[in-house]
């Protein structure tokens, strides 16, 4: 906390004494708006945003180094090919976990307009 606002005096000096009455202030506030209720919704939302967005990061990372590098050769297409023709499953997994990370961007792209939206409703 600001040590300036406790040390004003003025319309809210004398009221706002200590860090312990500003903050049971702020609560009345949230708590008679609704926006404590607001915050811990939005909060889970992120969490599960952010828990989502690891998860599109882990899956990204293991379909192209871990999957797909080991299939393509740039500057041999024929290899390529052939590797690919070789190791069906292992295409197959490349793309499975690109589509988990395409269901990941849509669920994150929800859950972060949820939180735009209802932080907006609430001001």
């Amino acid at each position: 906390m600001d040590s300036n606002i406790n040390s004003q005096s003025g319309a809210y000096g004398s009221f706002l004494r200590t860090e312990g009455d500003l903050a049971q202030l702020a609560y009345a506030a949230t708590k008679e708006n609704g926006a404590e209720v607001l915050l811990e919704k939005t909060q889970g939302w992120s969490f599960e945003a952010g828990i989502l967005y690891v998860i599109l990061i882990v899956c990204g990372m293991v379909a192209e180094v871990g999957i797909r590098g080991n299939l393509l050769y740039f500057n041999d297409p024929v290899a390529t090919a052939e590797n690919i023709q070789a190791h069906p499953a292992q295409l197959r997994w490349a793309f499975m976990l690109d589509l988990v990370m395409s269901c990941c961007d849509v669920l994150i792209s929800l859950l972060l307009g949820g939180i735009l939206t209802e932080k907006c409703r609430d001001e």
